[in-house]
């Protein structure tokens, strides 16, 4: 077999002998991808939000989503407590 035709052969996999190739990592979380679609200055807010919080733009907006989630069932009562006198 001259050596074009065993790269041939051999693309894509991890390699010929049992064994060889990329092991398993174990991790078994596996991620999406999405996008946003906003103004410019709805970007420009969502970044410098992002930046000032110490994170990505996909990381503050997942962390954002999950809290919401969390506090969804939370009621706010709100009393006035002001008097005329």
């Amino acid at each position: 077999m001259i050596e074009s035709e065993r790269r041939l052969l051999m693309a894509g996999h991890g390699g010929k002998r049992a064994g060889s190739g990329r092991k398993p990592t174990g991790k078994v979380k596996q991620y999406a991808t999405t996008s946003i679609t906003g103004s410019a200055e709805e970007i420009q807010l969502l970044r410098d939000q992002a930046k000032a919080a110490g994170k990505s733009m996909s990381r503050y907006v997942i962390d954002w989503v999950v809290e919401q989630e969390q506090h969804k069932d939370t009621v706010l009562f709100l009393t006035d407590i002001t008097t005329d006198s």
